[in-house]
C-alpha cells in the first residue's frame, strides 16, 4: 500500500460485507463489520465516500492488540482445568472482554474509528 488509501482499496473494503454474506455460511441476520487494518494516515478524495461505514485500525495498534490477545489466550489455556469449571469460564470471559478479544468488546474498542473521519484527506 502506498502513502494514501486509493479508491480501489476503499471500494474493496466497503463491499467486503456483501462478499462475505454471499460467499460464506453466515446467519442472514449477522452483522458484518468492515475493518481496514492499515498503516496509511490519509485517503484520496475519491476514497472517502466509500469509508463512511468502514472502521479503521492502525497497523501498529493491531499488532499490539494481536500480541496481547495471543498472550491472554495462552495464559487462559495454561489455566484451563476442564470444560465444566464455571469459575474458570467466568474468569476467561472477564479476561477476554478486558483484552477486547470478544466480538462485542472488539467492536466497542473500534467504535468511532470510521474511515471517513479517521483518515485525513490527501492534500494536493
Amino acid at each position: 500500500m502506498g502513502n494514501s488509501l486509493d479508491v480501489t482499496k476503499a471500494r474493496q473494503v466497503c463491499t467486503h460485507p456483501n462478499w462475505v454474506g454471499e460467499n460464506l455460511p453466515v446467519d442472514k441476520d449477522a452483522t458484518i463489520v468492515p475493518i481496514l487494518v492499515t498503516s496509511v494516515l490519509v485517503a484520496d478524495d475519491a476514497a472517502l465516500p466509500h469509508l463512511k461505514d468502514v472502521l479503521v485500525w492502525n497497523l501498529e495498534e493491531f499488532r499490539k492488540w494481536a500480541h496481547n490477545a495471543i498472550s491472554v489466550v495462552r495464559e487462559l489455556r495454561k489455566e484451563y482445568p476442564n470444560s465444566g469449571d464455571l469459575a474458570w469460564r467466568a474468569l476467561a470471559a472477564e479476561k477476554l472482554t478486558a483484552a477486547c478479544i470478544t466480538p462485542e468488546s472488539l467492536l466497542a474498542m473500534l467504535k468511532g474509528r470510521v474511515g471517513s473521519d479517521v483518515l485525513k484527506r490527501q492534500q494536493g
